[in-house]
């Protein structure tokens, strides 16, 4: 299961609100000044995802929660969102070269393939199960006195 922190935001009975920040991998990265991927990561910021949740864990607004999300799931919308298209695009092509053999018709029935997908699987939108696993507990620390001599 891959776990996600998570702030609630309100609750409305059964329901709570959560926001979620998404974050790069880009910091932990020891070639980040280097790489595009930085880059584009930094132009486009950290972008925020709100989601509707059911309140299985009596959360309240401000309490920050754990969300899973299974592996299997992840696999399969990965696919569905780089795999079919990248399908739709060569089959489509394949088909263009075959019907007219011209270049120019090639790539437009290529990307008409890509576009037939991708607008299929937006007709058929899958969200992936996300559960509620726990209320995440803030650390409390007591001051310390320090002797002084």
């Amino acid at each position: 299961m891959i776990e996600e922190l998570a702030t609630v935001i309100k609750t409305e009975g059964e329901v709570m609100a959560v926001e979620i920040q998404r974050q790069s991998t880009c910091g932990s990265c020891s070639v980040k000044s280097g790489c595009g991927t930085n880059l584009v990561a930094s132009l486009f910021g950290k972008r925020r995802a709100l989601l509707s949740l059911p309140n299985t864990i009596d959360a309240r607004p401000g309490d920050r929660v754990v969300l899973g999300i299974r592996e299997k799931d992840l696999v399969t919308g990965s696919i569905r969102l780089y795999l079919y298209p990248l399908a739709g695009l060569l089959f489509g092509a394949m088909a263009g070269h075959l019907l007219a053999g011209s270049e120019l018709f090639t790539i437009l029935s290529g990307l008409t393939g890509m576009i037939l997908v991708l607008l299929g699987l937006r007709r058929r939108q899958v969200a992936p199960a996300i559960e509620v696993l726990r209320r995440e507990h803030a650390l409390t620390i007591e001051p310390i006195e320090l002797n002084k001599r």
